[in-house]
């Protein structure tokens, strides 16, 4: 494949998990600026620069405890979002994945559940994690159903954790651990 369509890292059924290249910042960069895809999600607050876009797809190349991924519709090679395994604690075996799906055409569609599925199984497989944990604000249900459906358990709430429109709410944080995903048929 080109640069431009680099080879899947993980395929699914819909979706290819893939690097993100260069060619994708304008995109991440309209998602990241749009009220829309970030009125769930701790984004949007500051406006970002192409620029500053383009050096946190450097910061994230060099990491060596975050793994940044392109989420791309198998069918089209249209990127429709990103997914990440961040914070990676190697003593411990564990990071916190993040998700979002920028292309609205492809919410509710089960595309975010099965890029979380690919991204689960690399942390596990590939990282060899012990647990993987994700934070999503209250009011993101569509975020909650897709961990909840790949075996993720509600493991805390901290209280009002995020200003949202008007008020605050609660961030939800749940976790899974390598064993419940191996007993759960993968």
């Amino acid at each position: 494949m080109s640069p431009a369509n680099p080879s899947p890292l993980r395929e699914g059924e819909r979706v290819v998990l893939r690097a993100l290249t260069r060619e994708d910042i304008p995109l991440w960069h309209a998602w990241f600026n749009s009220a829309e895809v970030t009125e769930h999600i701790n984004k949007g607050a500051f406006p970002n620069s192409a620029e500053a876009q383009e050096e946190m797809l450097r910061a994230l190349s060099k990491s060596r405890n975050d793994v940044q991924l392109g989420i791309a519709v198998k069918e089209t090679g249209d990127l429709v979002g990103i997914i990440g395994i961040h914070k990676i604690d190697w003593v411990h075996r564990r990071g916190d994945i993040s998700i979002i799906i920028g292309d609205s055409r492809y919410w509710g569609k089960g595309i975010a559940t099965e890029a979380i599925s690919l991204m689960v199984a690399h942390g596990f497989e590939k990282l060899n994690l012990h647990k993987i944990t994700a934070g999503m604000w209250a009011s993101n249900e569509g975020s909650r159903r897709g961990f909840e459906k790949n075996g993720f358990v509600l493991e805390g709430t901290l209280r009002e954790s995020y200003f949202r429109k008007s008020g605050y709410v609660d961030e939800l944080r749940f976790g899974l651990l390598r064993r419940d995903w191996e007993a759960g048929g993968k």
